[in-house]
């Protein structure tokens, strides 16, 4: 076997094969970013996610457009999801809706159907005689005598993100600006639908999450510099804490997770500790004070509004209290 331009060549060389090796030079790549942010002594996710974006994600995608169709994108977003939750320092059953929604950031997959969209595009207006121009019409001709082929696979992604236009026989679009912008834009907008309008199923996690995170974008905390709280407010955004609501979800159900740390009986949930249990009223008074310098009225507002605007405030300083108010309390449960 031999590698050509990113894609392996052999006698018994599959897209798996190709897959695997796209991993394995990530996976040392990703030994690299993690030895360049190690000088810091923390993960600092804005300039971690950088640099993964820069050193390990464009060897993912390396090729893609020719070797990834037709395969199974779930390891490359696994691998990328990895490396975020290590990021945030939350725990691997944290759920992806949650992680990519912390980041603001597409699955990696979502990329590469980008990427094969875009060649497929500018495939298709080559020259007929052209090596690419060649091997797309071939693929195509396959295509239409009932084979399973790369120009199957990649009009269907087409077609499952809306963009027939791109492919009229008629005239077909060209790669410019404006074609490239509207295929990422569309690539985005189907993710962030996706994103959106995930039905939890019960699933009181992504309830939670979705009870205060309605706009899919970065979040401010993230830039905090005190990795302490920038890590309690990951884990307490995303349920990977050790509030009962959590640690008690294996052994009984929900209405039984009473909180042990005040006599109130309630379910010990992330706005209950946030904003009722007594045995926090010490160090919470001095947190809503810093709250209400950004929002007067925050008290004269439901226990709900008050849960979704602390969790939602972009103010650094009060997510800079609202860490050392998690990171106290922390304490106070051990």
């Amino acid at each position: 076997k031999y590698n050509y331009l990113g894609c392996l060549f052999g006698t018994k060389i599959n897209k798996k094969h190709q897959l695997e090796c796209a991993l394995s030079s990530a996976r040392k790549a990703l030994f690299k970013v993690y030895s360049y942010l190690k000088p810091f002594g923390q993960k600092l996710p804005t300039i971690a996610s950088h640099l993964f974006d820069t050193m390990v994600k464009p060897i993912l995608e390396y090729g893609a457009e020719v070797w990834a169709t037709g395969i199974n994108f779930s390891e490359l977003d696994v691998f990328e999801r990895k490396f975020l939750k290590s990021i945030l320092n939350v725990r691997d059953q944290t759920t992806s809706i949650a992680v990519y929604g912390e980041f603001g950031r597409i699955p990696i997959s979502y990329k590469i159907k980008e990427k094969i969209i875009k060649y497929f595009v500018r495939a298709q207006n080559q020259p007929k005689l052209s090596v690419i121009g060649q091997a797309f019409d071939l693929s195509k001709g396959l295509h239409d005598l009932g084979y399973t082929t790369w120009y199957t696979h990649a009009l269907k992604m087409i077609k499952e993100i809306g963009l027939e236009n791109l492919i009229a026989h008629e005239q077909p679009a060209k790669l410019d600006t404006k074609v490239k912008n509207m295929i990422k834009n569309r690539i985005t907008e189907c993710y962030r639908n996706i994103w959106l309008n995930t039905n939890s199923d019960g699933h009181t996690k992504i309830e939670t999450y979705q009870s205060f995170k309605t706009e899919f974008k970065m979040e401010p905390y993230l830039k905090l510099r005190n990795q302490k709280y920038r890590t309690q407010i990951a884990k307490f955004r995303t349920s990977s804490h050790t509030l009962a609501i959590e640690t008690c979800r294996p052994i009984t159900q929900q209405q039984q997770r009473i909180c042990k740390q005040c006599t109130s009986g309630a379910v010990e949930t992330e706005k209950h500790a946030l904003l009722s249990c007594d045995a926090y009223n010490n160090v919470r008074e001095p947190f809503l004070e810093t709250v209400k310098n950004v929002k007067p009225d925050l008290l004269q507002q439901s226990i709900t509004e008050q849960y979704k605007y602390i969790l939602s405030c972009s103010d650094i300083k009060a997510l800079t209290h609202l860490g050392k108010f998690l990171t106290e309390i922390n304490k106070l449960r051990k």
